[in-house]
């Protein structure tokens, strides 16, 4: 699993950092907050794009990989 920076995502969907971190804040793109970072994990974002952009994230994807970040940082 590859987790994306803020900075990555916006250069693949050019937008500004900024409204990544907001479309993140907001729950419209698959995001995982870690600590003040935000990080995308590509996998989902590239189902979302397939999905035509829609905002359901599934939460237990999400849920799941907190809990690998939460391991492997531990």
């Amino acid at each position: 699993m590859r987790l994306l920076t803020a900075e990555e995502v916006s250069e693949r969907f050019q937008l500004k950092v900024r409204q990544v971190k907001e479309l993140a804040r907001q729950g419209k793109i698959p995001a995982v907050k870690v600590g003040k970072l935000w990080r995308f994990p590509e996998d989902s974002l590239k189902d979302w794009v397939k999905n035509g952009g829609n905002p359901h994230n599934d939460n237990h994807e999400i849920d799941s990989i907190v809990d690998q970040i939460i391991s492997e940082v531990a």
